[in-house]
């Protein structure tokens, strides 16, 4: 028997593709989001159910969260005779290399979008300086 959400599900046979989100600042009120696709759920063009028997045995939200924790025992005494050894979750710092190894691609690949994606919010970002912040631009 397998447990999941609807939003896995949802998310599962809608998108074809994880991916990182990653807000640019344009100007004051303005950001572009960016969707970098990373992980596909799916084997070929289409869900296939060994694709979703695959996501619920090791679904790939638990495989990045397992990825970037750590346990820690911190233990302190609480008389002369006790003491407490209590594990301690926390999170460490995820990076494009980091989650790139959990998702099986080049992390090289993902830094250079990133790069590329700065890039054009830089030119962006002069266009509608030297347009005097008016109007959204079309970056294509």
């Amino acid at each position: 028997m397998y447990f999941t959400d609807a939003s896995l599900l949802k998310r599962f046979f809608n998108e074809r593709h994880f991916r990182v989100k990653t807000a640019y600042p344009i100007k004051k009120n303005l950001k572009l989001l960016h969707r970098n696709a990373v992980y596909s759920w799916w084997t070929t063009d289409k869900p296939s159910p060994q694709d979703l028997m695959r996501q619920l045995e090791e679904p790939f939200q638990v495989k990045v969260v397992r990825a970037h924790t750590e346990v820690s025992v911190k233990p302190f005494q609480i008389d002369s005779n006790e003491l407490v050894v209590p594990q301690e979750f926390s999170r460490t710092e995820m990076t494009p290399e980091s989650f790139s190894a959990v998702a099986g691609v080049s992390g090289d690949s993902v830094r250079k979008e990133i790069i590329e994606m700065n890039t054009q919010i830089e030119q962006l970002k002069r266009k509608f300086k030297e347009e005097g912040g008016g109007k959204p631009v079309d970056a294509s």
